[in-house]
């Protein structure tokens, strides 16, 4: 099922997903958002040894899952300054490399 999904690229309007995700991006905070009208993360109590942006006694905790996958989908259709990615193991083109050429 998986393969047939992504052999369906060219259904993707490529430009209107670019515009979406960027769209999503929170520049104060870092990282892009899971839905529209809201940040990324969490807003949660202050916690000691986590990156936060200030915001009276609550925090925004970057969402680290989505950023990654935001920045995987860009990857995936070529954004200038991402690397190649490999949507199998969800990673760079390179790291797959350097982990085949390991063993």
């Amino acid at each position: 099922m998986y393969q047939q999904i992504l052999r369906h690229h060219h259904l993707v309007d490529i430009e209107a997903m670019r515009r979406y995700l960027l769209g999503k991006v929170t520049h104060i905070i870092g990282g892009f958002a899971k839905g529209p009208g809201e940040l990324p993360g969490e807003w949660a109590p202050r916690q000691p040894n986590r990156v936060f942006a200030d915001s009276g006694s609550l925090q925004a905790t970057t969402d680290l899952l989505h950023s990654y996958l935001g920045l995987a989908t860009l990857a995936i259709y070529n954004e200038p300054g991402l690397k190649a990615f490999d949507p199998t193991f969800c990673m760079s083109v390179d790291a797959v490399e350097r982990l085949n050429n390991l063993g």
